[in-house]
């Protein structure tokens, strides 16, 4: 509770109406993420909420249209019921906004799916997870055992006179692992405490009070993109959101819409710097998440944007576990920072035991925020990190990553970081592979800016730079590295 009351106190909420408000909307809603946007509506009403496809919904617009479209599920032929689970495959737009909150307001767990899941592999998670319908903008075909409804679809259903009441506690699930991998189903509870603790630390850490229009270029179905909506309705800011990324675009909206907060990816970022930016931009801050950032890409950020780019650390399991400042990227790119307040971490080396100062183990998170594998232990993440003395934690990339090199520790994000500095580098991605003598190695793949880049030339580089075990045993240059919609390199994918 007295988070609750911090909480509500950070956005300037601390007062008789606004706990009333937020009393009858769980006693009206439920407990589950339609009882925020009737919160939101209530304290909010006519202000704008989310931009997307040259329209502007108000908080009481999207409210409208969430009961509109929850009567149109009921009433529809699959008959979406309280305790059903449905699959929404949907981009970043406002229909993604609507059927998300129709889903919760019915009482139905909303399954959050990546777009780029294949037909196959969707259909063989929906009939594992027990999904009843998917619903979708024109990509996949019904089954036997799982309908498939086009958001056009829904969208001409004739609504039922009957308006959803009060729903039962219902789940929104974000499984992990579904590009690269057969995928987990990751349930969020919808108690109010589970996001506390991030959403004080992001008020704090990246002054969102401050900060009124929001521009989220990273997918909404990720844990990532999807705590920061939620967060963005709480704190009755404007979401601006478009279909698909593209840096011109977004320079533009940057500029046409006065964007303040900017949620983006690292390979985002990377593409945002490479465009001319305009002189007068109102952008403040810029959270960078899922996927580690390089020393150069941070330096052309801040020439053009100023001191602004911080990077956000967490899993979908654990939910956000660490903010690292401008200030924490300029002494080390690949700083964490320290744990936000409310959460705990800790170190663990191979044999268990807590790692002491400046020696790399396994990252460990304990949260009461997170979600329900970790809140009663430590939830290993599988990232390997170190921590120095003041308490600041640094990432060395992936456990799953890591190699032994001839007896010797080799963390590919080291070989990574380093081609970065490369100035005929644009990206680079290292994986380990086989070595008959020193049982594995490193493999670096290139896409370079110049063509003329040649092996022998990068190697002579590497000499003075690296060490003997960051030296790769090969080096690949392609027109393009593959990445995933989340904007991650698909190691998977160059693996094999």
């Amino acid at each position: 509770m007295i988070q609750l009351l911090k909480a509500l106190h950070n956005i300037r909420l601390l007062h008789p109406k606004a706990l009333a408000t937020l009393l009858y909307s769980c006693l009206r809603r439920g407990v589950n993420v339609m009882a925020l946007l009737e919160f939101a509506k209530r304290t909010y009403r006519h202000a704008p909420m989310v931009r997307s496809d040259g329209v502007v919904w108000s908080f009481e617009d999207l409210h409208e249209k969430v009961l509109i479209t929850a009567r149109k599920l009921s009433n529809h032929e699959v008959d979406i019921k309280s305790g059903d689970r449905v699959a929404l495959v949907v981009t970043n737009n406002t229909s993604f906004t609507t059927l998300l909150f129709a889903c919760t307001s019915i009482g139905a767990d909303v399954f959050l799916m990546n777009p780029s899941f294949s037909t196959k592999h969707l259909h063989a998670f929906c009939t594992e997870n027990r999904i009843k319908a998917v619903i979708h903008d024109n990509t996949y075909s019904s089954t036997d055992n799982v309908a498939a409804l086009t958001v056009q679809e829904i969208e001409q259903t004739k609504a039922a006179k009957k308006r959803p009441g009060r729903s039962r506690i219902n789940r929104v699930i974000i499984p992990s692992g579904g590009s690269t991998g057969k995928a987990k189903a990751i349930a969020h509870k919808p108690s109010l405490t589970n996001y506390l603790a991030p959403f004080r630390a992001c008020i704090a850490t990246l002054n969102m009070k401050q900060h009124q229009h929001v521009y989220i270029a990273t997918p909404m179905y990720h844990g990532y993109g999807f705590a920061v909506f939620l967060l963005c309705i709480a704190a009755g800011k404007e979401v601006i959101v478009d279909k698909r990324f593209n840096a011109n675009l977004v320079m533009k909206r940057m500029t046409d819409h006065n964007v303040h907060l900017l949620i983006v990816t690292p390979t985002m970022l990377h593409d945002l710097v490479q465009v001319k930016a305009p002189k007068k931009l109102t952008i403040q801050c810029i959270a960078s998440g899922g996927a580690p950032l390089n020393e150069p890409l941070i330096q052309r950020a801040t020439e053009l944007f100023g001191p602004v780019v911080h990077n956000l650390f967490g899993t979908t399991e654990t939910g956000l576990n660490f903010i690292a400042t401008p200030n924490d990227l300029r002494q080390d790119p690949r700083a964490l920072g320290k744990p936000i307040k409310g959460m705990k971490a800790r170190v663990v080396d191979t044999r268990g035991k807590v790692a002491n100062s400046q020696e790399t183990g396994s990252l460990q998170i304990l949260t009461k925020s997170g979600m329900e594998k970790a809140k009663q232990s430590w939830y290993s993440t599988g990232d390997l990190v170190v921590k120095d003395e003041k308490g600041r934690y640094y990432s060395r990339g992936r456990e799953d990553e890591q190699i032994i090199s001839g007896g010797i520790s080799v963390y590919p994000i080291e070989l990574e970081q380093l081609l970065h500095e490369h100035e005929q580098v644009e990206r680079v991605a290292v994986v380990g592979i086989p070595d008959e003598r020193f049982g594995e190695r490193l493999h670096a793949f290139i896409e370079p800016k110049v063509s003329a880049l040649t092996e022998e030339e990068l190697r002579c580089w590497l000499k003075e730079q690296a060490s003997r075990e960051l030296m790769p045993k090969k080096i690949t240059f392609r027109s393009q590295l593959p990445y995933e919609r989340t904007g991650k390199v698909n190691k998977k994918n160059l693996r094999d």
